[in-house]
C-alpha cells in the first residue's frame, strides 16, 4: 500500500504486483500503473487521479477509484475482467453516469456509485471551479478535496455537511464551500 505519495516514479519496477492500493496520492498516472500486467486489484482513493486512459491491458478484477477527479469512464468499456467497480465521489460526466455505468452493470459488473444528489452536487462544485467532491459516509454527506491541493492528509478530515447547507452555499456564494470544508466538527 502506498499512502500519501506525491509521486509514483519507478512504480513499474513492481511488475509482479497483483494488488495495489494508493491512498491520498497526487498526480496519479494510470499509464505508469498499466505496466503492472499482473495487477488484478487496484484501489486509488482520495487521490489526484483524473484520467483512466491507457489502462486497456490491465487484467483487473477489482477496481476502486473513490474520491478522485475522474470524469470519463469510457476507458472501462474495454476491460473485460472487472467484476467490482467503485466510483463514489467522482465528478463523472453525464454520459459516464447515465450511459457507461448502466452498460457496465448490464454486463454483470457490481458497481458502487454516487447517488444522483451527491453526484449532481459534485458536478456543481466542479463547474464553479471548486476543488471539492462530496459523498455519503457514516450517515452524513462529506466534503473532500482529492490529492494534496488543500490538505496534507487527503483521506482524512472530511467534514460533514447537510445537503441543504451545501446547496445554499453553491446558490449564494460558491466560495463559502471552503468554509464548510474547513469545519472541524464531525470529521471522518
Amino acid at each position: 500500500m502506498i499512502q500519501h505519495a506525491r509521486d509514483l516514479t519507478g512504480i513499474e519496477r513492481c511488475a509482479r504486483l497483483t494488488m495495489l492500493h494508493l491512498l491520498g496520492c497526487d498526480a496519479v498516472d494510470i499509464k505508469a500503473i498499466s505496466r503492472l500486467t499482473s495487477l488484478d486489484s487496484l484501489v486509488i482513493n482520495d487521490s489526484g487521479l483524473t484520467s483512466l486512459d491507457g489502462m486497456d491491458d490491465l487484467p483487473l478484477i477489482q477496481f476502486n477509484i473513490n474520491r478522485n477527479l475522474v470524469t470519463d469512464l469510457t476507458p472501462l468499456l474495454g476491460l473485460r475482467n472487472v467484476q467490482n467497480l467503485d466510483t463514489i465521489g467522482n465528478p463523472l460526466t453525464v454520459e459516464s453516469y447515465e450511459e457507461v455505468l448502466p452498460e457496465l452493470r448490464g454486463r454483470g459488473m457490481y458497481i458502487t456509485a454516487s447517488e444522483r444528489s451527491e453526484w449532481e452536487l459534485t458536478l456543481r462544485m466542479q463547474a464553479a471551479g471548486l476543488p471539492f467532491i462530496c459523498y455519503h459516509n457514516h450517515d452524513a454527506l462529506r466534503l473532500a478535496s482529492p490529492g494534496f491541493r488543500l490538505t496534507e492528509r487527503p483521506n482524512f478530515g472530511h467534514s460533514a455537511v447537510t445537503e441543504d447547507e451545501l446547496r445554499e452555499a453553491l446558490d449564494e456564494d460558491p466560495q463559502r464551500v471552503y468554509q464548510l470544508f474547513e469545519r472541524k466538527d464531525q470529521l471522518w
